[in-house]
């Protein structure tokens, strides 16, 4: 399960919450069967390779109604589309995914239950994602390959119990994560010292070690006062290791090198409380306290020069992320609210650049290494109703958000990245959805968004500012999609499904001079199943009518300021599903 939390989650979830939370809910292992599917999946991509996919569970109860075994592994086949033009190879950006994960789940009392679960993932990409329109549509000129491995390890505890003030639930997670990625940096040869003639390629390497608590206690949802109480606790070690050298050369002779440390500390308590005013009136208080400490250390060395420089620095940071809501019942199907909530993200420290460089923010002869927290503050009224005996369900709002010291992502000279606070952002607009269903086997759904993004304040010498809005947010967005289901007897199901939603335009960056235009296109996918209790066979057509349409307008820092780059829709794709349940 998939929930979508919306707007600035700042006052219950954790460090980085600015905005909504995605909350991913696996399934619990069921005591009282066994049960299992195996899937088969393949896929046929215009132009591109095949894709496969395969996936089995197993449940079963280890003691029936108390113990409980639930096993998921998957190994996943994206074939590549994009060409590489220059080194004669087709396909270069396959990706391959594989895991598993497990939950075990205990009923420990009449009230109490634990899960011990487990999660491992493997995604390799074995180049990347982008290409450049001087190249072709689906290609690009890289003198090198660019591979990129994302790997994650997890394990967690989580202890569920009843008592006498509510529901209590405590989690423990360990995950340990490394990402490792590639980039073509011939471009940038002369910056790193390196001679004009030739490759280089930079290797990003990255370990992430993260601890994190958290223990909570809601009150039942049968009273008029519900509430939740809580705290939260992490500890992360991060380790970067960033060495550009010659292509084919050893990386022990590293024309650059930055080995960097960071220690990340948070402690936070945070509560959230509902009260019925009246019958139809209810008020929703949420605060969060949080203390974060920061400490970097880095060392960059530049052996050709013979030069090196290191870097420390420490911070702490605390804060209240406020939220609170109103909420107005006009009729039992109909409503309307007010909410005002706020996120937030921790500051940081700048590491990066060749010795002698200097971020583009000023600030004397340092260059500016450290960045402020930011933080978003979200308005937002709106009205939820239901017409026609229900068929008609609406949901309408107005927002205005407030974002101060805005952090984003900046790139030296040399093609490094850093992050700077480049002023106060802002974005007002609409938001409608609408859901019908004017036969029971018919669900229609039509959301749009269209908002007013922009740069408000700009801190001088911050940016290249020669566009107001606001770099990756688009300011119309709208979708749609209708499901039909219908029963063919003997338990079998028939359900069709059309999916088409258009992403807006906007920019990569603030400089319209270097960041060309990106998105302005439209997704659709046809999705046509039949299934029984036994067996469950679909299809389904990715981009139909093979839109190119460009996604993400960055691949590589290093090429960005010469060579215009998108990421391309993946063309139009046929994929044959067969699931076999037992």
């Amino acid at each position: 399960t998939v929930e979508v939390l919306r707007g600035p989650q700042g006052s219950l979830y954790g460090s980085g919450s600015i905005g909504g939370i995605y909350r991913v809910v696996p399934r619990k292992p069921e005591l009282d069967r066994d049960r299992g599917y195996v899937t088969l999946s393949g896929a046929l991509t215009l132009g591109g390779a095949a894709s496969g996919v395969f996936e089995a569970m197993v449940n079963t109860p280890l003691k029936r109604d108390r113990i409980g075994l639930r096993v998921v592994g998957y190994h996943e086949v994206d074939g590549g589309y994009i060409d590489n033009v220059t080194l004669g190879r087709r396909n270069v950006n396959r990706t391959t995914r594989t895991g598993f994960r497990s939950a075990l789940l205990a009923v420990l009392g009449p009230d109490w239950t634990a899960e011990l679960g487990a999660a491992v993932q493997f995604i390799c990409s074995a180049d990347t994602q982008y290409a450049t329109p001087s190249a072709g549509p689906y290609a690009r000129g890289n003198l090198v390959r660019e591979p990129h491995d994302n790997d994650f390890n997890q394990v967690h505890l989580t202890l569920t119990g009843q008592t006498r003030l509510g529901l209590l639930t405590s989690s423990t997670a360990l995950v340990q994560h490394d990402v490792d990625s590639a980039y073509d940096a011939s471009a940038a040869r002369s910056a790193f010292s390196l001679p004009a003639a030739g490759t280089a390629l930079l290797e990003d390497m990255i370990h992430i070690d993260l601890l994190v608590h958290e223990t909570h206690l809601a009150s039942r949802d049968d009273s008029r006062l519900r509430w939740l109480v809580g705290w939260y606790a992490s500890a992360s070690q991060e380790r970067t290791l960033d060495l550009m050298h010659e292509s084919g050369g050893p990386s022990s002779l590293a024309a650059y090198r930055e080995d960097r440390k960071d220690h990340l500390r948070e402690l936070a308590g945070f509560g959230e409380a509902s009260y019925r005013l009246t019958p139809r009136l209810s008020l929703t208080a949420g605060l969060r306290y949080f203390r974060t400490s920061v400490r970097t250390a880095s060392i960059v060395q530049m052996p050709r020069l013979g030069a090196e420089r290191s870097f420390t620095g420490q911070d702490r940071y605390s804060g209240w992320s406020p939220k609170l809501a109103l909420q107005y019942q006009l009729t039992s199907n109909s409503l309307v609210y007010g909410l005002a909530s706020q996120g937030y993200r921790a500051g940081g420290f700048n590491t990066e650049g060749v010795i002698g460089e200097t971020f583009s923010a000023p600030g004397g002869d340092h260059p500016a290494r450290a960045f402020t927290p930011d933080a978003l503050w979200n308005f937002e009224v709106g009205v939820k109703t239901a017409l026609f005996d229900r068929k008609l369900q609406l949901r309408a709002s107005a927002f205005y958000n407030a974002w101060k010291n805005l952090q984003t992502d900046q790139f030296l000279s040399s093609g490094l990245s850093y992050t700077a606070n480049v002023g106060d952002g802002r974005n007002n607009g609409v938001e409608v959805e609408a859901a019908y269903k004017p036969v029971d086997s018919l669900t229609i759904q039509v959301n749009a968004l269209v908002g007013g993004p922009e740069l408000s304040r700009v801190n001088p010498g911050a940016v290249a500012f020669t566009d107001r809005g606001m770099p990756g947010v688009p300011g119309v967005l709208v979708g749609s999609s209708a499901i039909y289901r219908r029963s063919l007897g003997r338990g079998a199901d028939l359900t069709l499904a059309g999916q088409a939603q258009y992403v807006g335009r906007s920019r990569l960056t603030f400089d319209a001079n270097l960041a060309p235009v990106m998105g302005g296109h439209v997704v659709t996918r046809l999705v046509a199943s039949l299934e029984n209790e036994r067996w469950r066979f679909a299809g389904s057509i990715a981009n139909p009518v093979n839109i190119r349409g460009n996604t993400f307008a960055f691949g590589n820092p290093f090429s960005l300021p010469v060579e215009r780059q998108q990421t391309p829709l993946r063309p139009l794709t046929l994929r044959l599903d067969l699931t076999a349940k037992f």
